[in-house]
This record gives C-alpha cells, sequence and structure tokens, in this order.
C-alpha cells in the first residue's frame, strides 16, 4: 500500500507543476515553500500511523484519495467535524515530522 500512496504523491506532485507552468506562461519555477519527496510524506505517515491511525488515516483519505470530510466521517464513523480536526493535526504533525528529519541529515 505504500507504494500506491508513493504514486498518488508523485502524480499529484506532478499534476501541480504542469498547472504552475500553465499558470507562468511555462516558466519552470520552483514554488518558495519547496514539497517534501514522497518517501519522506510516506515515511512521515507510517510514523504518524504509530501514534495515531486514525488521523493518518484521515489525512490519506483526504490528501492522497481526494476524499470529502463528509465522507471521510462516514468510513471513520466519526463526526465531520472530529474529521476535519483531526486531518489540520495530521497535516501539521507531518510537516514538523519532515521539516525535523530534514535538518537531522
Amino acid at each position: 500500500m505504500g507504494w500506491i500512496l508513493i504514486d498518488r504523491a508523485r502524480s499529484e506532485s506532478s499534476r501541480k507543476r504542469r498547472e504552475r507552468a500553465n499558470a507562468t506562461g511555462g516558466a519552470n519555477q520552483t514554488p518558495s515553500g519547496s514539497h517534501a519527496p514522497p518517501t519522506q510524506l510516506f515515511d512521515a505517515l507510517s510514523a504518524l500511523a504509530e501514534l495515531s491511525p486514525r488521523k493518518a488515516e484521515a489525512l490519506t483519505l483526504s490528501a492522497l484519495c481526494g476524499l470529502s470530510y463528509e465522507r471521510i466521517a462516514e468510513l471513520l464513523a466519526v463526526s465531520s467535524k472530529t474529521v476535519q480536526r483531526d486531518i489540520e493535526f495530521a497535516r501539521a504533525w507531518v510537516a514538523s515530522h519532515i521539516q525535523a528529519t530534514a535538518n537531522t541529515r
């Protein structure tokens, strides 16, 4: 399953680059907030899943599968507000984890 998530993240990143290139008239510019490689994202999601499986699952379903908060709430049997809080926490935790691992390298 991990490789599916990585492939999904790569294709999403590629799509976003194409959209930015089209919006800037084809200029190949790097965004100011650079994104982590898919392997770092997968590692961070795996670490989060060990601490809080529901938060990791909610983030995966939202960011990588594109499901709405309402649909995720149905799948996880929680309220959509809980899904929103879980995803906000998970995004912040993953970003922090990626930054921390990048600083140790």
